[in-house]
């Protein structure tokens, strides 16, 4: 190995090394790849990312600013349905005599000087009872001007007339428009004091309720107690009405069928006009795509044996069309006890190819329960594919009942015929 001992051999190596090391790192340099392009990517990457975040964030601020605001309506809510509360509780107290005492024009003449000190959320219930003659259309006028009336901050509850069966048609215009005022206005809602339980024409809210809650595509309803004036002005929101039976002689009574504006349909007035009031009183429409046939029927407890033969009549002729049926309606035959009647017509539905489909309490009352409402099928019908329902709502003292029938659900093919011989042993 070389000795260095002097000053110059010392210059020389660090020279040396000082030269090698710039050439090594020169290289080294030279060996690295290029991450310029790299960084420069993965910077606009990040930047992008942040200002995905950044607008995430941004949408979380609104949603949290949103529920914050739903918070806050739903508390207000809360308020006026304890206030609603409140007021009913005290309606209740004071008993239907002393409500329906109300004198509409001294209310609505002092209705500015009774709320002047309500304030925001409080509520202001005009409850009138009974219908008076002088009404007319200036007692709606005047509450569309005290609903309407600028800076009011209070909440309105509108209670509707009391029906009396002498004013029905004027009461019924009035209450259709407070309840369509109440719609359209700020901070006002409208209460069906009504107490009838029967009658289509104080059932408009609820029918409204419950066809804004389901799918159903048909509405069967009996016992409309109504004309066809009243039925002319009855709307259901997405439904129009297509068949009825109203009954001419005696109160009470009558069917109607109601249809979404979607479906085809045709009115079977050759069934309609099978209806002898106070027997058998039928709506009935045909479904153009399926073949089917929808028939509503109310049968009053009267003379069985009309009916009967009513009905035996109607299946007859949609079975020999080759049609299927649904035949819905108020039978006033109780199959959970069944009586001679009940026997009777279970044996004629035998005869006839159809069934009941619904065998469970429809009607309650104290502590009887009845079956009599029902849908009558086929008998050759999959409940597989057709279901019934008892419904836990009532627009009366009867349950709603609900079908879903399959439309293309298809058939089985009729196996050839097989002869049977059978002997009853009693």
């Amino acid at each position: 190995m070389p000795r260095y001992n002097s000053e110059n051999d010392v210059a020389c190596l660090e020279g040396s090394i000082t030269n090698d090391s710039v050439i090594m790192y020169s290289d080294s340099l030279r060996s690295l790849q290029d991450v310029s392009i790299h960084n420069s990517s993965r910077m606009i990457e990040l930047e992008m990312q942040i200002e995905q975040l950044k607008q995430t964030l941004q949408a979380a601020n609104a949603e949290v600013d949103n529920l914050i605001l739903q918070n806050n309506d739903l508390q207000r809510e809360l308020e006026n349905c304890q206030m609603v509360i409140k007021s009913l509780r005290a309606i209740q107290t004071l008993g239907p005599e002393k409500i329906r005492r109300g004198n509409h024009k001294q209310i609505l003449k002092h209705f500015d000087l009774y709320t002047k000190d309500l304030k925001e959320n409080d509520l202001a219930v005009i409850l009138i009872g009974n219908y008076d003659i002088k009404m007319g259309t200036s007692y709606v006028d005047e509450i569309r001007r005290i609903v309407s009336k600028e800076n009011r901050k209070f909440n309105i509850l509108l209670g509707s007339i009391i029906y009396d069966n002498i004013n029905d048609d004027k009461i019924f215009t009035i209450n259709k428009e407070l309840f369509n005022l109440a719609a359209v206005s700020k901070n006002v809602r409208y209460l069906e004091i009504n107490v009838k339980v029967k009658s289509i024409n104080n059932k408009y809210l609820e029918l409204k309720l419950l066809t804004e809650n389901t799918t159903c595509d048909v509405l069967c309803l009996t016992e409309t107690w109504t004309n066809e004036l009243k039925l002319g002005v009855m709307t259901i929101e997405g439904f129009i009405l297509v068949s009825y039976y109203n009954r001419m002689l005696f109160e009470h009574g009558g069917t109607a069928i109601f249809v979404r504006h979607s479906l085809e349909y045709k009115v079977r007035h050759d069934i309609v006009k099978l209806s002898i009031e106070m027997n058998c009183e039928l709506a009935a429409i045909e479904v153009k795509s399926s073949k089917l046939v929808i028939i509503c029927v109310y049968r009053p407890d009267y003379d069985y044996l009309i009916f009967e033969d009513i009905m035996t009549k109607v299946i007859e002729k949609i079975g020999r069309e080759n049609k299927r049926i649904v035949i819905a309606g108020d039978f006033n035959l109780n199959l959970l006890k069944p009586n001679n009647k009940v026997c009777k017509f279970l044996k004629l539905l035998s005869e006839l190819k159809c069934k009941f489909v619904l065998n469970e309490p429809t009607l309650t009352k104290g502590k009887s329960s009845t079956c009599i409402d029902n849908f009558i099928l086929n008998d050759d019908d999959d409940f597989q594919y057709h279901r019934g329902k008892v419904l836990d709502v009532k627009l009366s003292d009867h349950n709603v009942i609900e079908l879903k029938y399959k439309l293309n659900f298809k058939y089985p093919k009729p196996k050839e015929k097989t002869e049977v011989r059978s002997r009853i042993i009693s």
